[in-house]
């Protein structure tokens, strides 16, 4: 095999890797049931909803005011890579989501967030570990 034959070769598998990926995120935005949810339009493949919901220059809630008003309490919006992400505001919602953490694990961009602000608590903890955590709490009060 000559140099050129192998370039071609890496090259072939680079850009299959790269279909596959590619491939795996639209299969991944389009086949999850939050993609029947309503929400806002994705203004960005890359960044999605993001730089509305993180927009220093707004002050408080504005796009998220509006959208509660449009869409209801519970709706999707699209994170990083146009990932849809469920926002809710339902206190029913939340309460079962935070009774059942281990069936809604947080994205691991989350938890770093979580971890830098506030070390790695029972706010960060996931599964067995946060189960300890939290027993842990009980038995000392």
């Amino acid at each position: 095999m000559t140099f050129t034959d192998i370039s071609l070769v890496q090259t072939a598998f680079g850009a299959s890797v790269c279909a596959a990926l590619i491939s795996y995120a639209i299969y991944r935005t389009r086949l999850t049931p939050l993609s029947t949810m309503p929400g806002p339009e994705n203004h960005s493949w890359l960044w999605g909803n993001l730089p509305q919901i993180l927009d220093p220059n707004v002050h408080g809630s504005s796009f998220v005011d509006e959208w509660i008003d449009r869409y209801g309490q519970s709706f999707s919006v699209h994170g990083f890579l146009s990932v849809r992400r469920l926002y809710t505001v339902d206190p029913k919602a939340i309460s079962s989501i935070l009774s059942r953490a281990s069936d809604f694990p947080k994205p691991w961009q989350s938890i770093q967030g979580i971890q830098k602000v506030t070390g790695e608590g029972v706010l960060a903890a996931e599964g067995d570990v946060h189960k300890r955590q939290v027993c842990a709490g009980c038995v000392s009060s």
